[in-house]
């Protein structure tokens, strides 16, 4: 199950992107947002893609051509020693970075929320509010590249944006990314001040009542260790470590 996952995963780029497809793969690229490594690179490059050299040739003179850092993403599933050798030799710098992937065991929660918390879709009349809360997380980019990600996101039919308030103020956000019948949460942010509150909770459980709407076949989401356990506390079972590498040309 992992890897079907890790497939869909992928999808979510083409939702935030513009996307080119050849026979060896995709390349994602949206020049609005030119720092964002999820919405500009290659996927689908291998140790068995025919005339590697030439796709890379390739890669690099498409990135190029419209000021792009060439980049490429590739993980556990589709690597080799050789394969990372020869990015190397034509000077790319490999980024690695590793999460769980987590799958809900699609029994609801019938635990009611902490006091004073309420769950909305975010639409016209309150997306700045949930906006600024994205904004609030400085390491997933610069405020520009956040905003350009999120006008992408909010236009897209198959993401959909939810806002938690506490005692009437925004709390939280986080999204739903619907396609093909498998779900996955992400951006999930809780301000500062709100943490430990019930607030992610709400928010996680609000999500899959939708999703058991939509009448899903399968949700997830990818968590760093720290929230593993709050996740599990969910409903999400553990599936395994997705081991994650990002390969980039100067």
């Amino acid at each position: 199950m992992l890897k079907p996952l890790v497939d869909h995963n992928s999808q979510y780029y083409a939702a935030i992107s513009n996307v080119e497809a050849r026979p060896w793969g995709r390349m994602f690229h949206n020049n609005q947002v030119p720092n964002h490594i999820d919405s500009n690179h290659a996927d689908g490059v291998s140790p068995e893609t025919r005339n590697l050299d030439k796709v890379l040739d390739e890669i690099e003179e498409f990135y190029w051509g419209k000021g792009l850092t060439p980049s490429l993403r590739y993980n556990q599933f589709n690597t080799s020693p050789e394969f990372e050798k020869k990015l190397l030799e034509r000077k790319y710098k490999i980024r690695p970075a590793s999460y769980k992937m987590m799958l809900w065991d699609n029994i609801p929660e019938h635990y009611g929320v902490s006091p004073g918390i309420t769950v909305e879709k975010v639409g016209s009349h309150n997306q700045v509010e949930a906006l600024h809360i994205i904004l609030g997380e400085r390491s997933w980019g610069l405020p520009e590249t956040l905003t350009g990600v999120f006008a992408r996101e909010m236009a897209h039919p198959n993401i959909q944006y939810f806002l938690v308030r506490k005692d009437q103020v925004p709390a939280a956000t986080g999204l739903l990314f619907l396609q093909g019948g498998l779900g996955r949460i992400d951006n999930v942010r809780t301000l500062p001040n709100y943490r430990t509150q019930g607030c992610a909770s709400a928010l996680v459980k609000h999500i899959q009542s939708v999703y058991t709407g939509n009448q899903g076949t399968g949700l997830y989401l990818l968590a760093g260790e720290i929230l593993c356990g709050l996740y599990a506390r969910l409903g999400f079972t553990d599936l395994g470590l997705v081991d994650e590498f990002t390969a980039y040309r100067p």
